[in-house]
């Protein structure tokens, strides 16, 4: 999919859980209180997408340290689903988030 389309597409969900109408381009009477509500939830949307955007990402050898496992335990991890890896530029990192605990933080190296 192309980046225009993922933006359109995104519009599209906005306008819809917004304004209940299912394209940007309709047209919209609005009353004061309706633009306040848009304004909350257009703050929380950018809020929420400022969040998940300023999560750090570690390189394997610093996700490592910082968990004090090796690397071959994070990849191994990353096999059974306990961790997910992100990549960029055909890099990986990890996420604090995105490390799953079972009951307890000695249950993930066995």
């Amino acid at each position: 999919m192309k980046q225009n389309e993922i933006e359109q597409n995104e519009a599209r969900q906005f306008a819809l859980n917004v304004f209940g109408v299912d394209s940007p381009n309709t047209l919209i009477v609005t009353t004061p209180e309706m633009m306040c509500d848009f304004a909350l939830k257009f703050f929380e949307l950018a809020m929420a997408s400022r969040e998940q955007q300023s999560e750090t990402l570690y390189t394997p050898d610093e996700f490592a340290e910082r968990w004090h496992v090796s690397k071959s335990t994070l990849w191994r991890w990353v096999r059974e689903g306990k961790l997910k890896k992100t990549c960029v530029n055909k890099k990986v990192f990890y996420k604090d988030s995105d490390l799953k605990f079972d009951q307890t933080a000695d249950q993930l190296s066995k």
